[in-house]
């Protein structure tokens, strides 16, 4: 520091010498005395002089010092022989003597500035701040000057804050001025105050129908700590196999202590019903006074595993009839089911004998005349026919209130009576196979009622082979075929037809071709006819029928219990 300052002291002597005019520059001025003869100074040296005393009268006024005056200096008050260049010397020799004081005492003044007097250095804001991480660090400021000359600008801020992770920081504001070193110090509490986000996979509000619901995820990310899934925590009232509405909670917390949560509903429904499977056949037959345990049935839900059935209905094994028995389930959402068993007690057709016993010669080319639809106003002409002829013939027949004196008269001329149905209406009967079994047993207890004839020879409406019925029930015939025979009844179709139901009222002649077509030798000709109302042309067609026969050496009979049944392919 004090070469800088000698370095100035000389830089300033050198300028201050500039201004002091040599020897010779000097003006001679005479007098009248020649020894008395001095040098006066140029109004320019005069000038001059007058600045430097100016100047060393403000240095005393400024520092409250006394520099000095010529008497000081001179070696005498007066001296009229002293020349011009002596007193130049004595003005230079006074004022370096002058600067060396002043500049020596600028050098005490600044030593004690530099070590007495130091830097304003402050820190704006306060020494202990905070910052939120979401928002990070605004650096507050600071400043430092040294008697009114800005040293902000040499300041050195050492240290750094990580707005990205929560924690205690220190910066360091280091001032380097004059040789010295000043520092202050901030500390900086970095904090996260953001929750994690909880981001659910899928919908917040599930609705299903599944006996099991499997949670499809979440994710919990936290902007300090990252990828924190593992951390979350699941509560939830969600039962398996149970329908309802049921909430499911996550929750997690970051290193922080911030705390988010987000939420599911997980809506079951259940409107799916029990299914209940029969244990054995839906429909069993028994004959009178046979023994029955019910076998049972099982429930299957889509929710409960273990559903309750309840059996309603028993049959009454010493009456014939079909009897329904009914399993009932429910599951816990009151879904219901039921499924039905027919039970069918038998009574075995109640004939003399081996059964029924039809009238007639029976060959191996015997023809069977079967007349359906009736009793009508057209059955007494059928019954004529054959009574001329003394063939037997069939009457399939259906309910007979309005005629029941024909079904008498045929019985009495040993017809053989069999049942086409208790009604003819293919939406009803067909319906089930309960119901068609049903419509046969209705006809076969009227006629014991009636006439004490028990006939166990059917005939269904349509034919076993018939497809109207897929109108009603899929599969109903191939179900009802078995079911009538395992009920006792024997049930026929045709292999020769008149085609009469084809027209409403089709020619004789054409009816009878129609049979006569048709009949072969060496095989059972079951004929379809009809007696219904209307079928006029039938009885018309019949007598030339049977003269056909008899005189081609076929012999006419009706059906018996022991006639091989003519059965069609089932279509339905």
């Amino acid at each position: 520091m004090a070469d800088i300052f000698d370095e100035d002291l000389d830089s300033i002597i050198e300028e201050l010498m500039k201004d002091i005019p040599d020897e010779e520059d000097c003006a001679e001025y005479e007098t009248a005395d020649p020894d008395a003869a001095i040098v006066m100074p140029t109004p320019e040296e005069a000038a001059e002089t007058a600045a430097l005393e100016s100047t060393l009268e403000m240095l005393e006024d400024e520092y409250d010092i006394e520099i000095g005056s010529d008497d000081d200096t001179a070696q005498s008050p007066s001296d009229p022989t002293d020349d011009g260049g002596e007193k130049a010397e004595k003005k230079k020799t006074r004022l370096i003597v002058t600067v060396s004081t002043l500049l020596t005492l600028l050098v005490v003044l600044t030593a004690v500035a530099v070590f007495v007097i130091k830097p304003v250095f402050r820190l704006e804001g306060h020494d202990n701040t905070v910052c939120d991480m979401s928002k990070g660090y605004n650096e507050p400021g600071y400043f430092a000057n040294y008697l009114g000359i800005s040293l902000t600008d040499k300041i050195e801020v050492i240290g750094k804050v990580d707005e990205t992770k929560p924690g205690n920081y220190e910066l360091r504001y280091v001032l380097r001025f004059l040789g010295r070193e000043y520092e202050r110090v901030r500390k900086v509490t970095v904090k996260d105050t953001t929750p994690p986000v909880i981001t659910l996979v899928g919908s917040r509000t599930v609705d299903t129908r599944d006996r099991v619901w499997t949670d499809p995820g979440f994710t919990a990310i936290d902007n300090a700590d990252g990828d924190i899934t593992g951390k979350v925590e699941v509560v939830s009232d969600y039962e398996e196999g149970t329908a309802g509405v049921f909430k499911v909670t996550y929750s997690v917390s970051d290193e922080s202590g911030n705390t988010s949560e987000e939420e599911r509903t997980v809506i079951v429904y259940d409107n799916t019903p029990p299914v209940v499977d029969l244990i054995r056949a839906s429909v069993m037959y028994f004959n009178i006074g046979d023994y029955y345990s019910d076998p049972g049935a099982i429930a299957k839900d889509n929710f409960d595993l273990n559903v309750p059935v309840v059996t309603e209905g028993a049959p009454d094994m010493w009456n014939p009839g079909v009897y329904t028995v009914t399993y009932s389930a429910a599951d816990k959402a009151g879904n219901a089911a039921s499924a039905e068993r027919q039970i069918i007690v038998a009574a075995k057709p109640v004939v003399e004998g081996r059964g029924i016993v039809g009238g007639g010669v029976v060959s191996d080319s015997t023809v069977y005349l079967t007349f359906d639809d009736g009793p009508s106003s057209v059955t007494p002409k059928v019954l004529d026919v054959l009574k001329k002829y003394d063939v037997k013939a069939t009457f399939f027949i259906l309910n007979y209130d309005a005629h029941p004196e024909y079904v008498k008269r045929a019985i009495d001329e040993g017809h053989t009576i069999a049942i086409h149905g208790y009604s003819h209406e293919y939406s009803e009967i067909y319906a089930s196979p309960k119901a068609g079994l049903e419509n046969i047993m209705k006809l076969h207890d009227k006629l014991v009622d009636d006439f004490g004839y028990a006939t166990n020879l059917t005939r269904f409406p349509g034919g076993s082979s018939n497809t109207i019925s897929k109108n009603y029930c899929e599969g109903v015939m191939s179900k009802l075929c078995p079911l009538a025979e395992s009920a006792g009844y024997s049930y026929f179709d045709w292999n020769v037809s008149s085609e009469d139901a084809t027209e409403s009222s089709l020619a004789a002649d054409v009816i009878a071709s129609n049979v006569i077509n048709g009949l072969a030798k060496g095989r059972g000709n079951v004929v379809l006819m009809h007696d219904a109302a209307g079928k006029d042309t039938t009885a018309d067609a019949l007598e030339a029928i049977i003269k056909y026969g008899l005189e081609n050496g076929y012999t006419f009979a009706g059906l018996s219990s022991d006639t091989k049944p003519v059965r069609h392919n089932i279509n339905n």
